[in-house]
């Protein structure tokens, strides 16, 4: 039998895989490597007061309107 590659699959496809073989390690820690290195991670400071609450708000209503 041959070893599969994860490496080599795609993100949807690696996780139907997981889904599937929940028992296999090697293809969770692959799954969790790529959603890692692909992540389009945002860092936000900490909210202070609640102004930066307000704030924090009113930025994720105007994204929000944008998506739309």
């Amino acid at each position: 039998m041959s070893k599969i590659n994860f490496q080599a699959m795609d993100r949807k496809t690696l996780k139907a895989y997981i889904l599937s073989h929940r028992e296999d390690e090697e293809a969770f820690c692959v799954y969790m490597d790529k959603l890692h290195s692909e992540a389009k991670w945002v860092n936000m400071p900490a909210m202070n007061s609640l102004y930066d609450l307000e704030q924090s708000n009113f930025l994720k209503k105007q994204s929000d309107h944008k998506v739309s």
